[in-house]
């Protein structure tokens, strides 16, 4: 089950770094405790002071942390084309706008050439 996550999220993380046009992928955390949550309860946060992306992954099914990490490195990019401000994680901001779009786009394309993921059970 494991082995299945880690191959099919190296496989993700190449489509999202194609499909974003990202030279480089950003440090990736992934949590298993909750500590995720700010002030707005939430499975992932891009980290602006320190580049970082956070990801909650227990009791999720591997699709949704996929979902959560295409959000998140949307956000990323947008950091490196400057156009994050203290707004941006506003619900309705043009940038959570932007990231919930494109991460759904990301997703189709991947479950188009991976329909088998859905049956990966809950990480534990």
């Amino acid at each position: 089950m494991y082995d299945d996550f880690v191959n099919y999220m190296r496989e993700f993380l190449e489509l999202c770094k194609e499909e974003l046009d990202l030279e480089k992928l950003p440090k990736i955390v992934w949590m298993i405790n909750g500590d995720t949550q700010g002030t707005q309860p939430t499975f992932g946060m891009f980290v602006n002071k320190d580049k970082t992306i956070r990801v909650e992954i227990k009791n999720r099914h591997p699709l949704d942390v996929m979902r959560t990490l295409a959000h998140e490195l949307v956000h990323f990019k947008q950091h490196l084309k400057g156009q994050i401000n203290n707004k941006s994680g506003d619900t309705g901001s043009k940038q959570e706008n932007e990231a919930n779009a494109v991460a759904g786009i990301i997703m189709r394309q991947f479950n188009r050439t991976h329909p088998d993921a859905f049956k990966l059970k809950a990480i534990t």
